[in-house]
């Protein structure tokens, strides 16, 4: 239910450009590449010089948003409220615990409230 809501709202608000390719039906992280190998091609037959490339890996970029500033984003972009509001309430209450040793001790429960769930 979720997912297919979320990907209908932002494929029709049209929120994701045609860069972004990961977790969407129809696109692949495959096309830009081969574009990026054909740009390389004609950049190193018809220029002098060096074509640079930087790959940024956004990991754990998600931990640290202030959720109340992504609802508030989602808010202003025309999220359906019953959508947003299924959203806020999976993040109500989240915690987390330690593994303290290999045998699978745990620590109490530390109270998250910045982030967002992943997987």
């Amino acid at each position: 239910f979720l997912l297919s809501n979320l990907e209908c709202w932002v494929e029709g608000a049209g929120l994701l450009g045609h860069e972004q390719a990961g977790f969407r039906a129809g696109h692949s992280i495959i096309d830009h590449t081969l574009i990026l190998y054909h740009l390389a091609l004609k950049y190193s037959t018809h220029r002098k010089g060096c074509l640079c490339v930087a790959f940024i890996d956004l990991k754990a970029a998600f931990d640290s948003i202030p959720r109340h500033k992504l609802w508030g984003k989602l808010s202003s972009w025309g999220i359906d409220k019953r959508l947003l509001w299924v959203i806020s309430q999976l993040h109500e209450g989240t915690e987390a615990k330690v593994r303290l040793t290999p045998q699978g001790d745990l620590s109490k429960a530390i109270p998250v409230n910045k982030g967002v769930r992943q997987g």
